[in-house]
C-alpha cells in the first residue's frame, strides 16, 4: 500500500499560469518525496468564470482571481491560510508582493489566497512599429485614426476599462455604497469608451487581454492598446516573434 499523497491543482491555461506551478511542485516534491502535486489547466474563460466552490470540490490547490475572495470568506469553501502558514512566513510574502497584492486577499480577518501574480490595466505597444508613444488620451485616439488600435472590451474587461477611465476622470468609483460612479460622470466615461470603440479593430469585443497580446506579438494587425491587463512575458525577447512593451 502506497503512502504517497497525491494532490490535484487547477490553474489557468497560459505559460505564466501553468509553468511556475509545475516547477514549484517539482521543487516541493524534492523536499517532500511522499507528496505528488499534479496541475491541470483550465481555459482563460473558466479562470474568470468557474465557480470557486466547484473548483474546491474537485481540486486540492487552486490558482484563482481576486474577485472570488469575498465569496470564499463568506462560504469558507477554502481553508484560511493563516491557520496553517506561520505568521512570519506570511509577513515575508507580504513584504515581497507587488503593491497591495498580498493584502488584497485578506478578508474577515483571514488570508485566503497567496499572491503569486499581479496584473493591472496598462498600455501595450509594438516598439518597432510605434515610435511616438501616446502620452495623452488625444494621442491614443490619433493612433486609432491611423488604424491598428485595440482594447479588449468583453464583459469583464469593459468593466475594468470603465473603472480605470472613471478613476482617471476623477469620478472616484465606489466612493459610496449606493452607486459605482456619479450618473453624469458615468455618461462621460461611456462617451469616451464609445469614441474609442469606433477606432478599434472590428472584433475588439471578442478580444481578451491574452488573445490581444498574442495578436500584437505575432502579427502587425495591432500596434497599440491603451488599457488591458498586460503580461510581462510578452516583453521578454524570444517569447513571441515580436516584442511588446
Amino acid at each position: 500500500m502506497s503512502n504517497k499523497i497525491q494532490l490535484r491543482g487547477s490553474t489557468w491555461d497560459d505559460p505564466r499560469g501553468y509553468e511556475p506551478m509545475v516547477a514549484t511542485a517539482a521543487a516541493f516534491q524534492r523536499d517532500h518525496p511522499h507528496v505528488e502535486i499534479r496541475w491541470e489547466k483550465r481555459t482563460l474563460h473558466e479562470f474568470g468564470h468557474a465557480a470557486a466552490d466547484e473548483l474546491a470540490r474537485n481540486f486540492d490547490l487552486v490558482v484563482l482571481d481576486h474577485p472570488r475572495v469575498g465569496f470564499i470568506a463568506a462560504t469558507h469553501c477554502y481553508l484560511p491560510l493563516d491557520k496553517y502558514i506561520p505568521a512570519a512566513t506570511l509577513a515575508e510574502l507580504a513584504r515581497h508582493s507587488a503593491g497591495p497584492s498580498h493584502r488584497s486577499y485578506q478578508w474577515d480577518g483571514h488570508q485566503w489566497v497567496l499572491a503569486i501574480d499581479a496584473a493591472t490595466p496598462s498600455a501595450s505597444y509594438r516598439p518597432d512599429l510605434l515610435k511616438n508613444i501616446p502620452r495623452t488620451w488625444a494621442d491614443v485616439l490619433a493612433v486609432g485614426r491611423h488604424g491598428r488600435l485595440a482594447c479588449p472590451l468583453g464583459a469583464v474587461d469593459a468593466i475594468t476599462v470603465f473603472l480605470s477611465l472613471a478613476d482617471n476622470l476623477g469620478a472616484q468609483p465606489f466612493a459610496s455604497r449606493e452607486r459605482v460612479v456619479d450618473h453624469a460622470a458615468g455618461q462621460r466615461v461611456l462617451a469616451v469608451m464609445q469614441e474609442l470603440v469606433a477606432l478599434c479593430v472590428p472584433d475588439t469585443f471578442e478580444l481578451t487581454p491574452v488573445s490581444m497580446m498574442d495578436r500584437m506579438s505575432r502579427t502587425d494587425e495591432i500596434i497599440y492598446c491603451p488599457l488591458a491587463y498586460s503580461y510581462s512575458n510578452y516583453a521578454l525577447p524570444g517569447y513571441r516573434p515580436h516584442l511588446c512593451r
